[in-house]
């Protein structure tokens, strides 16, 4: 069966509401922010659809993307005039560029994809580069939230990623007893917020969709971020 194009997949049909929840959740926050004078670092950026939602451009910005399904190749034909964003090649944090620092950092709906053995190396070179903020968002693989992701991915080969053991064990939040792999499977979002409260302080955690008070009936949260002093800094 051939495979819709990513666009195509996420951000059409009834799919697009949750897809889109993130870049709308990020606008909110990023509202009363003179972008004009502030620069974006972006984890996972893809084909750099952040800028098409902007409501003003940075003055500079840097897309990172493994290039998964040619994202980083289509955003630099896309962006091509966009003289202040720039686009660069990042599967390991080594690959990210440390000879500056950058006022904010995004990344969305990218570090379940992250094998667990380096998310901690994402962490702390991102604490080192970015000076004000970090915005974050994760999906929640465990609950209803995992059940109701569960459900519409049952046409995409799902018996094939999980065992039925291993879809009772998400349910019940027993994520430890799942192997990782780099897709959402096993994917702990308490683990996350762990790590990452190690490298900087947490300032807030809310809902994107369907934007519940109970952060863990949402199926994506979003966490802005502050990098911590290097003192403070949990090795």
């Amino acid at each position: 069966m051939h495979r819709k194009p990513y666009n195509l997949r996420l951000f059409s049909g009834w799919r697009s509401l949750y897809h889109y929840s993130r870049y709308n959740w990020l606008n909110n926050e990023l509202n009363n922010l003179n972008l004009r004078n502030l620069t974006i670092i972006e984890l996972g950026c893809y084909d750099g659809k952040i800028l098409n939602f902007l409501k003003h451009p940075p003055k500079e910005y840097l897309g990172l993307d493994a290039n998964w399904e040619n994202g980083l190749n289509i955003a630099k034909k896309k962006h091509i005039n966009r003289k202040f964003a720039s686009f660069k090649y990042c599967k390991r944090p080594e690959h990210i560029p440390d000879d500056k620092k950058w006022d904010i950092g995004i990344s969305m709906q990218t570090f379940e994809h992250v094998p667990k053995q380096i998310i901690d190396d994402y962490f702390l070179k991102f604490s080192k580069i970015i000076r004000r903020r970090f915005y974050i968002t994760i999906p929640i693989e465990r609950g209803f939230p995992f059940l109701i992701a569960t459900l519409s991915r049952i046409n995409n080969n799902l018996f094939s990623k999980y065992t039925i053991k291993e879809i009772l064990w998400s349910f019940f939040g027993k994520l430890d007893k799942i192997d990782r792999n780099e897709g959402h499977k096993g994917f702990d979002d308490r683990v996350f917020l762990k790590q990452l409260s190690n490298y900087f302080h947490i300032l807030k955690i809310n809902g994107i969709f369907p934007k519940l008070p109970i952060i863990s009936l949402n199926l994506n949260i979003g966490i802005v971020a502050k990098p911590k002093k290097n003192k403070e800094i949990k090795s």
